[in-house]
């Protein structure tokens, strides 16, 4: 495992844990998995590789779409259960969701490479 993949992983998880804390103080559910990890690596990927294709399960429905619209749908998804969350209608950590989509955000501006790369082509022009 590349060390760049594996640090993004574990910070996304980190970070992860600490929105859902910060978003729910009082709340006695402890964030348990890496589901902020795996988050920094979907965006990560979807900035990475905006125009790659993918299928989209939703449901019983499936469709083709770019990678980008598939991270757009994604992140919404992600704010509406935050929702749910703050609300407390839901034992899902979107917030630990959101917190390592934010990190693989921050990942890909320093690191991101390819179709992207904000700071790198700003190093490079």
């Amino acid at each position: 495992m590349r060390p760049r993949y594996l640090a993004l992983l574990l910070l996304g998880t980190v970070v992860g844990n600490f929105w859902h804390a910060a978003m729910q103080p009082s709340s006695s559910d402890p964030a348990v998995g890496a589901s902020g990890g795996i988050a920094a690596v979907i965006v990560f990927y979807g900035l990475q590789f905006p125009h790659g294709r993918l299928k989209v399960g939703l449901r019983l429905l499936i469709f083709e779409t770019s990678v980008w619209v598939a991270l757009l749908l994604w992140v919404g998804i992600q704010l509406l259960g935050l929702l749910l969350q703050v609300n407390e209608a839901s034992n899902v950590s979107f917030a630990a969701h959101l917190g390592g989509a934010l990190t693989g955000l921050v990942f890909w501006a320093i690191f991101g490479r390819g179709e992207a790369g904000v700071l790198q082509r700003a190093k490079e022009g």
